[in-house]
Order: structure tokens, then C-alpha cells, then sequence
């Protein structure tokens, strides 16, 4: 039951991300509004996470400093390759 709770949250999820960046990505830059997307996500998750891994207090430090670093070099990736995409 806890799967199929957690498949439709991400779905619904998924649909309305979808959804909010087509229309930020017609009012502005495809740049602008990826970087928002990317901010937001490092906050949400950052916020999130912590309350909701039961087993959060099996990580250690470095083991959680290497995730955020993973998860920033693929949010500089995404923004370096819409950048060299000119955006399109």
C-alpha cells in the first residue's frame, strides 16, 4: 500500500512540475526557469528528506556530503547543457 501512495505522490508530482515549467518556460528564459526548478528542488529536498528516511540515522556525514555534492554537479550539468543547447 506504502508503494502505491508513494508512485501516485510522485506522479502527481511529476505531472505538476510538468506542467508549472512549460508555463515558466513560455513567460521566461529556459535558463531562468531551470535554475528556479533546481533551487527549488535542493530546498525541497533538503527540507524533506531528513523527516521522511527512516533510516536517515544510519547515514554519515560524508556518506550525506557526497550525495548533496552528486546532486549539485547534476544541477550545474543540466544548467551547462541547456546552456550550450542555447536554450531549445
Amino acid at each position: 500500500m506504502l508503494a502505491v501512495l508513494l508512485a501516485l505522490g510522485c506522479a502527481l508530482c511529476y505531472g505538476g512540475s510538468d506542467y508549472t515549467a512549460g508555463l515558466a518556460g513560455r513567460r521566461s528564459s529556459v535558463l531562468m526557469a531551470c535554475l528556479i526548478a533546481e533551487v527549488t528542488r535542493a530546498l525541497l529536498v533538503v527540507a524533506i528528506v531528513p523527516f521522511v528516511s527512516v533510516l536517515a540515522w544510519m547515514v554519515s556525514q560524508e556518506e550525506l556530503t557526497r550525495a548533496q555534492l552528486a546532486g549539485l554537479g547534476l544541477a550545474a550539468a543540466s544548467v551547462g547543457l541547456i546552456t550550450i543547447g542555447g536554450g531549445r
